[in-house]
């Protein structure tokens, strides 16, 4: 025979010859289960604490402070609850079963409110939980317990209204379906880790650097100063260049045009003398620090200079000094920038071939200039 077969039996005995002694051994079974319950949640808390201890963050203290009054309530409820149920008292057994689904409602509830989102999104993805979502789902974590201990405590049949509610979430759904698609993909933002707060992007031809990724929209600030707000499904479907990933350094190529009378090699170690004394540069002499020529016009060289800014945002300041400080370069070295020119020749009077075809002009087309 089982433990439970041999306690069902042990109340049937007591509640039909001992009505009194039924009642001593329900106190004495409700008493023993409180004393194992405590006995076995006092263990849990002691581990608990020590592990607590060893640790350098403050919430699984908050954790264990929110639990510990629960927790304590719990033994009463469940020696009740052993009690009820050896004596048949079914609304004891009742109340003490939905007493229990609360209490521990509450301890899964605090438990998932500091690991999940005090803990994973706050700390460590940076993602603030509005307030109103935080007390949202912690109200429908109450009700599912609440219908679910209520319907097979009271014998009520829950599908209708699982019906009605299916109903309206449905209404929700296509009502909301814009904020919460963005809603979702600011959650796979975050889950991704890409891109972070801090980055600097290009989405859609527009640059800017990541100050917030909220739950409905992602605000780049641009270069201007000026706040971008991007909703984050449009996040999600856009073309994103990430000038942080892998690292911080960014290339960026300057086409320049140089004169036919500057040899390639001049030019090159002209460049690297330059970009040496610009603060802010990857070491000139690094392998990916390149100088293209890249066409030959009918006036100049075409150059296209690579070199490598150690942050983005200072990028169009380097890119200026890289200019200035090779014009100056030119200046001392009696070099002018190429610019474009068209020579012009201008005749005092026509060319012999002119001349001959004068003679053959059509009947009634104007005379040309007289020779002179």
């Amino acid at each position: 025979m089982t433990p439970i077969g041999a306690l069902e039996s042990l109340r049937a005995f007591y509640a039909e010859a001992q009505p009194f002694s039924g009642y001593g051994a329900a106190a004495a079974c409700g008493l023993w289960a409180w004393a194992m319950t405590l006995v076995i949640v006092r263990g849990f808390l002691q581990f608990s604490d020590r592990v607590a201890a060893r640790t350098r963050t403050t919430l699984d203290d908050d954790l264990l402070a929110r639990v510990r009054t629960p927790t304590a309530v719990l033994g009463p409820v469940i020696g009740a609850h052993v009690a009820g149920w050896f004596l048949g008292w079914s609304a004891v057994t009742g109340t003490s079963r939905v007493l229990e689904g609360l209490l521990a409602t509450y301890m899964a509830v605090a438990t998932f409110e500091i690991l999940v989102i005090e803990t994973w999104l706050e700390k460590r993805q940076g993602l603030k939980v509005p307030a109103p979502v935080r007390q949202l789902l912690i109200a429908l974590a109450y009700i599912g317990v609440l219908l679910s201990i209520g319907g097979e405590v009271l014998g009520i049949d829950l599908t209708p209204l699982l019906a009605t509610g299916s109903i309206t979430s449905l209404v929700l759904g296509l009502a909301l379906q814009g904020p919460l698609s963005n809603l979702f993909a600011g959650l796979v933002l975050h889950v991704e880790r890409h891109p972070h707060v801090g980055d600097w992007l290009l989405v859609d031809g527009r640059e800017g650097q990541v100050v917030e990724i909220g739950w409905r929209t992602t605000r780049l600030r641009l270069l201007s100063n000026d706040i971008l707000v991007i909703p984050n499904a449009a996040m999600m479907n856009a073309q994103i260049v990430n000038f942080e990933g892998p690292s911080a350094e960014t290339g960026r190529q300057v086409p320049v045009p140089v004169p036919f009378d500057v040899p390639p090699p001049v030019f090159e170690a002209w460049v690297r003398d330059v970009l040496r004394g610009i603060d802010g540069v990857v070491i000139p002499d690094d392998p990916r620090t390149k100088v293209w020529l890249v066409s030959v016009d009918d006036h100049c060289l075409r150059y296209v200079v690579r070199f490598f800014a150690r942050e983005f945002r200072i990028h169009d300041d380097l890119e200026s000094d890289f200019l200035k400080g090779l014009y100056a370069r030119f200046a001392a070295e009696g070099v002018q920038f190429p610019a474009r020119y068209q020579v012009v020749q201008v005749a005092s009077e026509p060319a012999p071939a002119m001349a001959a075809l004068r003679a053959q002009r059509p009947p009634g087309f104007p005379p040309g200039p007289p020779a002179a």
